[in-house]
């Protein structure tokens, strides 16, 4: 096929159109003087083509293209021929993949509006579907409860697959147990079962963990069973999740919904709403009752009042003020007056005994620390400090008095300045009588006497 091309080229050449070659050369015309590049690059005006054995002789002085030898001639038509067959090979090819790629796009097309116009004919039967589900679930269960049970449990019963993880979720299993115990299930009659897939790696594990739970348990020997649900309910395994999840099943084994722990824990928390508005209600269903049997009691209370001794004291008070002057009443409740007498002789106590305690403040500690030390004290500074003791309830005794009203002479400063005259009991008062002057009163002497040992000691 090359050398054919070769040849073609060559009778195209003779007939006077020129035809590029590899390397730069161009065919001379052989019956004209055409300017040719050369193979150096020089060019002229050929005045004859060349010929086998022959040179082409340049006119004006030019020198005319070197004959070229026939079998490179040969080699570089075939080389033309080689590319221009394999370019238009190479084109068919692609021509040919992209018919086929047209042709797919209209298949997988037509394809896809008959997938979707046509699903329905793909989806399982509803009653493949329970079955499969009915299967997968098992046939023996146990209950610490009831003991072992069969499928014949599940009958007419909507289920929660109830997926253990490796951490605990309390609110969630608190749901669980209220909708289990408020459904009346426990007893295996009511209308919904909790099947409890554990994810303990021992029976002692698993034992310990289903005690507390009221319902049934896939046994822990059907660990292939276990694996086949998670898988069906895409559940991750044992040790994978952190949380427990709940698949909720239909009474015809249908999927309600793969994350009924939501829904429990929303159902939960709604239903203690509901109870603590109940209780609140109650409570004040009990107040209400409260408050009026109170109510009821005041006004019987009342009535016996209206009628009984309270009415008839009311009565004489009124009666007693219509029968007295208008002025006998008010002066029979008023205190009577003070005499003169008295009243100056306790505005003098009273400045005495503010005079005592100015004396005491000022007693210098030196002072008061030789007296808790004196031991053989004369008469006059002994019946001070016995009327002291008198004063303070202590017994008028020197060495007790040293001890018990004198441990520093600053607790005995404070001693003396904090005494209260209005806590003197009339046993004391009476005691005191022998320590004052007989003209002066008890309180005011007695004052009067303390300041003045102090002033002398």
């Amino acid at each position: 096929a090359g050398r054919g091309a070769g040849e073609a080229g060559a009778g195209a050449g003779g007939s006077g159109a020129g035809k590029e070659a590899g390397g730069g050369w161009r065919s001379p015309n052989r019956g004209g003087g055409a300017s040719a590049p050369l193979a150096d690059g020089w060019t002229g005006t050929a005045d004859a083509s060349p010929s086998r054995g022959g040179a082409g002789v340049a006119s004006g002085g030019a020198l005319a293209s070197p004959p070229l030898p026939d079998s490179r001639r040969q080699q570089l038509l075939d080389v033309a021929a080689w590319l221009t067959l394999n370019s238009m090979r190479t084109e068919r090819v692609q021509f040919d993949q992209l018919c086929a790629q047209n042709l797919a796009t209209l298949w997988r097309q037509c394809a896809w509006g008959r997938l979707m116009t046509g699903h329905q004919s793909f989806k399982a039967r509803p009653q493949c579907v329970t079955g499969f589900v009915r299967e997968s679930l098992g046939a023996a269960f146990v209950s610490h409860r009831r003991g072992k049970l069969s499928v014949e449990a599940l009958e007419n019963k909507s289920v929660a697959v109830y997926f253990e993880g490796v951490g605990e979720d309390d609110t969630l299993l608190r749901g669980l147990q209220q909708a289990y115990r408020v459904m009346g299930c426990e007893d295996g009659h009511g209308p919904f079962e909790v099947i409890y897939v554990t994810a303990a790696s021992t029976h002692d594990d698993f034992l310990t963990r289903f005690r507390s739970m009221p319902w049934l348990a896939l046994p822990f020997s059907h660990g292939l069973r276990r694996e086949k649900l998670r898988a069906l309910f895409d559940v991750l395994p044992a040790k994978a999740p952190d949380q427990p999840q709940v698949v909720l099943l239909h009474v015809d084994g249908t999927t309600i919904t793969r994350d009924g722990k939501t829904l429990i824990k929303l159902a939960t928390a709604c239903q203690s709403a509901i109870d603590e508005r109940d209780r609140d209600g109650d409570l004040k269903r009990e107040l209400t009752k409260v408050v009026a049997r109170e109510s009821a009691s005041l006004k019987e209370l009342e009535a016996k009042l209206a009628s009984g001794p309270a009415a008839a004291l009311r009565a004489a008070y009124l009666q007693l003020e219509l029968q007295m002057r208008p002025g006998e009443l008010a002066e029979f409740l008023s205190e009577p007056a003070v005499p003169e007498a008295q009243a100056d002789a306790a505005r003098a106590a009273s400045q005495a005994y503010a005079a005592a305690k100015r004396a005491v403040a000022a007693l210098p500690d030196h002072a008061l620390d030789a007296l808790r030390t004196e031991r053989v004290p004369d008469a006059e500074l002994r019946e001070v400090v016995e009327a002291v003791c008198v004063l303070c309830g202590v017994k008028p005794d020197w060495a007790g008095a040293q001890l018990r009203l004198m441990p520093s002479a600053a607790a005995f400063r404070e001693r003396l300045m904090g005494f209260d005259q209005e806590r003197v009991t009339p046993a004391a008062a009476q005691r005191l009588r022998r320590f004052a002057p007989p003209t002066g009163e008890a309180t005011g002497a007695s004052g009067g006497d303390a300041a003045g040992a102090g002033d002398g000691q």
